[in-house]
C-alpha cells in the first residue's frame, strides 16, 4: 500500500471526526490518544526487553564461567537485570564473609557461610528480582485498561451519533436531515472501529509483553540458582 492509498483509506474517519459535533470529536480524540499511548507501551517496553536480552547471556556466561562466583567482575551494563541481580548476590556474600570472618576464632583459617548466611544471600537476590521484574512491569498494566476501554468509548460514539442522527430528524429540518444523517452515522461507525482497532493491538501487545515478564523473571530466579549453587560449593562449611 502506496502513501496515497494508505491516506485514502484514512479519509472517512477524518470526515466523520469533521461531520461530529463538539462531544463526538472529544471522543474521537480520546480514542487517538488511547491509541498514541498504546503503541508508545508497546514500542517502549519491546525495546526495554530486549535490551535485557541483548546483555543476559553476556552477564551468565561471565559470571558462571568464573571459578569463584565472588571473583573480580564489571559488568558492563549496571541496569540490566541480570548485573542488578549478580551485584546484589555478590554484595551480600562478601557482607556475609566479612562478618564471619571478624567473628571467627583465631585457629579457624577458613571462612565459610552457614545455611542462614546462604538463606540471606538468596533473600537478597529475590529481592533483587521483584524489583527488576517490578521495574519491567511499569505502564503494561494501562494496556489492559486501554484493551477494555476502548471499545466502551467506541461505543459511546456510536451511541451518540446515533442519538444526534434521531434528535437532527426529529427536528424536522428538512434541508439539514441529509447532512445530519450521514453525520452522525459516520461518527458512530468510526468510533465502533477506532475503539475495535486500539484494543486488538492492544491485547495483544499485553499478552505478549506479559510472556516476557514471566520469561525473564524464570531466567533470573534461574541464574540465581546457579549462582547460589557455586556460592555453596566454595564456602559451604562441611559438617562432619
Amino acid at each position: 500500500m502506496n502513501l496515497f492509498s494508505y491516506f485514502t483509506s484514512l479519509k472517512p474517519f477524518f470526515v466523520a471526526y469533521t461531520e461530529s459535533d463538539f462531544f463526538g470529536k472529544i471522543i474521537m480524540l480520546s480514542l487517538l490518544a488511547l491509541s498514541l499511548v498504546c503503541w508508545l507501551i508497546i514500542f517502549k517496553k519491546q525495546k526495554e526487553f530486549k535490551a535485557v536480552k541483548s546483555f543476559q547471556n553476556k552477564v551468565i556466561q561471565g559470571t558462571l564461567s568464573l571459578k569463584n562466583p565472588l571473583s573480580p567482575y564489571d559488568p558492563l551494563e549496571k541496569t540490566n537485570p541480570f548485573s542488578t541481580l549478580y551485584m546484589s548476590f555478590k554484595t551480600k556474600s562478601l557482607d556475609l564473609l566479612n562478618k564471619n570472618k571478624f567473628f571467627m576464632q583465631d585457629e579457624e583459617k577458613s571462612v565459610y557461610l552457614s545455611q542462614t548466611d546462604l538463606t540471606m544471600v538468596e533473600s537478597a537476590g529475590i529481592v533483587s528480582i521483584e524489583e527488576s521484574i517490578q521495574s519491567l512491569e511499569k505502564n503494561i498494566a494501562l494496556l489492559s485498561t486501554i484493551t477494555t476501554l476502548a471499545p466502551f468509548l467506541g461505543l459511546l460514539g456510536t451511541v451518540w451519533g446515533i442519538l444526534m442522527t434521531f434528535s437532527e430528524l426529529s427536528s424536522g429540518a428538512q434541508a439539514a436531515q441529509n447532512s445530519a444523517v450521514i453525520g452522525g452515522l459516520s461518527m458512530a461507525l468510526a468510533t465502533t472501529v477506532m475503539g475495535l482497532v486500539i484494543a486488538i493491538p492492544a491485547l495483544i501487545g499485553f499478552n505478549h509483553l506479559r510472556q516476557n515478564l514471566k520469561n525473564t523473571q524464570l531466567d533470573l530466579e534461574t541464574y540465581l540458582a546457579k549462582l547460589l549453587s557455586q556460592l555453596e560449593l566454595q564456602y559451604r562449611k562441611v559438617e562432619l
